[in-house]
């Protein structure tokens, strides 16, 4: 999983053992599974995909934001939000959003030739594979990093406080108005990635 992305000019991965290879690949896996999770839940989908069509989003960004904050207990700054939206960057515009355009493209001509179906099945397929390899892309990026930890285990009121407070500098970033109903799905999103914090801290 991890050979071409860490494939390059990237002296701070030479060095890496082969067991700290395993430790990203496995939080690799604890993400995938957490954002799968909060995801699908009902009401989340929804809200993603407005913050992603209204906001400019980037769905996978907002998910590892969750992700350290339930989960790992840290708190993503500006500086980091904007290292890791720099990194996924190149991979997101030339890959990721093509994709979904080619595929919503398809999506409409189907109303009128349903033969495009198997096209339109393969392009999600793929699309959702790149989906997965930014959210690689995004663990790499903080692997080491050592974002800022609190000093306990947080309530799980401090970790819905902690997601709020995350993606409003995320929209920051993204010069993004968020008007209320924006705020409000934030909210909901928060909330539904507290119940998410099941998923096992160390796979």
């Amino acid at each position: 999983m991890w050979g071409w992305l860490l494939a390059g000019p990237a002296p701070r991965w030479a060095a890496m053992t082969q067991a700290e290879i395993s430790g990203m690949d496995a939080e690799f896996a604890a993400f995938k599974a957490y954002a799968r999770l909060l995801y699908s839940k009902a009401g989340v989908t929804e809200r993603l995909l407005t913050l992603q069509d209204g906001e400019g989003a980037d769905i996978n960004l907002v998910l590892f934001c969750c992700y350290q904050a339930v989960i790992k207990d840290c708190a993503l700054d500006m500086k980091a939000l904007e290292r890791m939206s720099a990194h996924v960057a190149d991979w997101r515009e030339g890959v990721i959003l093509p994709m979904r355009s080619y595929r919503r493209q398809i999506k409409q001509t189907m109303l009128r030739d349903k033969s495009l179906s198997v096209v339109y099945d393969a392009l999600l397929i793929a699309e959702i594979e790149a989906e997965h390899a930014q959210q690689a892309m995004l663990v790499q990026c903080e692997w080491g990093q050592g974002p800022k930890k609190m000093g306990r285990s947080a309530s799980e009121n401090e970790k819905r406080e902690l997601v709020q407070t995350v993606l409003m500098s995320y929209f920051r970033l993204l010069r993004s108005s968020c008007d209320r109903k924006c705020v409000d799905k934030v909210r909901y999103i928060a909330r539904e990635a507290v119940f998410c914090s099941a998923i096992d801290e160390n796979p």
